[in-house]
């Protein structure tokens, strides 16, 4: 997972080293391996790093060679080396070069990058820092500017710590959590508190205390297909294997999330014709006062070992009784730091931790597969024309209007919810499509997996 924080300001009444220092160690578990610092006259920042790619002594920060940008970043690049190649002329296959690429490219840097990543870009001359996000949102990054101190970290839970009075409540976003279980970012439950968008990148000046975010990505594109079937298949095929492939580079161990569904059956074939060894992992729930979803698990786990078995991998069920249920529950409660009722995480979560047990620090998953290939069941109503009653006033399982109106007294909803208007686009598959890619994807999906 790893972690950034940090924290910029004029200001010496916050000690800010210190400050930095006790919100590494509260996330330690993001990252156990090693931690590592770097402060100046007015900034303090670092990260706790879990070790996937590199050697054990290549420690962050790296600085450019000049010496004027000083970076800590968490997650991966998948396209560094080539990149380099095509920048320098030659490929260290290092990390570290991850600096000088910026000093090079400048902010431009983040439309080349292929990668999922929040980092952190400290420019000693101009006194800016530069936050970054990967496209997808998959590394989180959240930020605070209060009293002319500039805050960020990888979770939520923290930003609060320098501050001597009680955050406010966000009723906005709690309304739109309550229709969709999730806070849409750039929002958080929090007044205080913002998420950096997704393809998105922030720069914080600390000379005029100017902050400016620009967005580097626009949303998933269709593409016109190919009259060529064969052709369009292949082509498939091959961007499939060449990006699973590239999130194989690992020196580390690697494992796959893996259910009995078509997508992480997909990830799990590719990626076993590549590595040398890869362990599967699949949930099942012990317990279940329902019966249909019981044997639904139970259905799952059996056709996900049977799986496994056909392609010579090893495969764990990890079995989830009411009482373990819980357990995860109040873990997810602390850690995401901000109302998220995505029940699915609780399944994610319990795989993460049995895999880490096993000594497994890389999982590979088929999220996104549905938001690419329109394979939820809403999509296949739309195509049918089968739609749910009340279509027009809601979308996917998000609450209805009239079912949110009856859980708050009316001057408070009145004042607080924006009504979205789904009736525009509803029934348009390619609207639904990127309503799910755009925010669906992000918000929900990507959450379960670096929280």
């Amino acid at each position: 997972m790893c972690g950034i924080a940090g924290i910029v300001s004029h200001q010496d009444v916050i000690p800010k080293e210190q400050f930095v220092r006790s919100i590494l160690e509260s996330m330690n578990y993001r990252g156990p391996d090693s931690e590592s610092l770097f402060s100046g006259p007015t900034i303090s920042m670092g990260y706790n790093r879990l070790r996937i790619v590199g050697s054990e002594t290549l420690l962050q920060p790296f600085r450019s060679k000049s010496q004027r940008y000083v970076i800590f970043f968490n997650g991966e690049f998948y396209n560094l080396a080539e990149l380099e190649k095509a920048t320098f002329g030659v490929s260290t296959n290092s990390e570290e070069r991850i600096a000088d690429l910026f000093e090079f490219y400048q902010h431009k840097l983040f439309e080349k990058l292929d990668g999922m990543y929040a980092i952190a870009i400290w420019d000693e001359e101009t006194q800016i820092l530069t936050l970054g996000r990967d496209t997808n949102g998959e590394k989180p990054l959240f930020y605070s500017f209060l009293e002319d101190t500039f805050g960020f970290r990888a979770e939520i839970n923290g930003l609060r710590k320098y501050q001597k009075r009680p955050f406010s409540i966000d009723s906005k976003a709690f309304l739109k959590c309550m229709e969709t279980l999730w806070v849409p970012e750039p929002e958080t439950i929090y007044n205080e508190i913002r998420c950096i968008p997704k393809g998105s990148f922030l720069r914080f000046n600390l000379r005029n205390l100017k902050i400016e975010i620009e967005r580097y990505a626009d949303t998933l594109e269709f593409l016109t297909p190919n009259s060529d079937l064969e052709f369009n298949c292949e082509h498939l095929k091959s961007e499939v294997k060449s990006a699973i492939q590239s999130r194989l580079i690992s020196d580390v161990p690697i494992g796959a999330f893996l259910s009995a569904g078509i997508d992480s059956s997909i990830v799990t074939l590719v990626a076993s014709e590549i590595c040398n060894s890869l362990a599967t992992y699949s949930v099942s729930f012990e317990g279940s006062n329902t019966e249909n979803l019981s044997t639904k698990s139970d259905f799952e786990a059996q056709e996900a070992k049977r799986f496994a078995t056909e392609l010579g991998l090893p495969n764990t069920e990890v079995p989830i009784n009411p009482e373990y249920g819980q357990e995860i529950f109040w873990n997810l409660v602390k850690s995401v730091g901000q109302p998220y009722g995505v029940s699915s995480t609780i399944g994610v979560a319990a795989v993460a931790e049995r895999a880490n047990i096993d000594g497994i620090r890389v999982l590979l998953s088929g999220d996104g597969a549905d938001e690419a290939f329109g394979g939820y069941n809403w999509h296949r109503s739309i195509l049918t024309g089968m739609l749910p009653v009340h279509w027009d006033e809601k979308l996917h399982y998000y609450a209805s209007h009239s079912c949110l109106q009856t859980l708050f007294n009316n001057e408070f909803f009145e004042e607080n919810y924006s009504r979205p208007n789904y009736r525009q686009w509803n029934r348009d598959l390619r609207a639904v499509l990127d309503h799910d890619r755009d925010i669906y994807f992000s918000n929900e999906m990507m959450n379960k997996l670096d929280r």
